[in-house]
């Protein structure tokens, strides 16, 4: 559970990061018929974004805390973005662990993923199919 916590506030500090900068610009290049409902679902849209890229380019599967730095940028099996990498992870994990591994991975990645294309549909009036694509 800590692991889950982790990510989370990993998450967080990016939203806020990326807030810091992404707010103020937009309020200066806003038109004047712009809808704040289209403005906070294009806001939750790049928010999810953020967090699946702070989960998939910064992390190896471990939570190891905010710092980023350089030793891995040659290393390929440091990124998490390869596509069913979840399947080779459970596979290495030890018998007993792999079904909660996977209980908690699973629908991990279904929440990190699902918030895109709600906030798609929302900020880009993505029909349901494209949204769920």
């Amino acid at each position: 559970m800590s692991a889950a916590l982790n990510y989370t506030n990993l998450v967080l500090l990016w939203t806020l990061f990326f807030s810091l900068i992404y707010l103020p610009f937009r309020y200066l290049t806003l038109k004047k018929d712009t809808s704040l409902s289209h403005e906070v679902g294009l806001w939750l849209f790049w928010i999810s974004v953020v967090a699946i890229l702070s989960q998939t380019l910064t992390a190896d599967g471990t939570v190891s805390g905010i710092g980023f730095t350089t030793e891995h940028l040659n290393d390929p099996f440091y990124y998490n973005a390869r596509l069913f990498r979840i399947f080779e992870r459970i596979a290495d994990k030890p018998e007993a662990e792999r079904f909660s591994y996977a209980l908690v991975n699973v629908p991990g990645n279904i929440l990190l993923f699902a918030p895109v294309g709600f906030a798609g549909c929302w900020a880009f009036r993505w029909g349901i199919g494209r949204g769920t694509l």
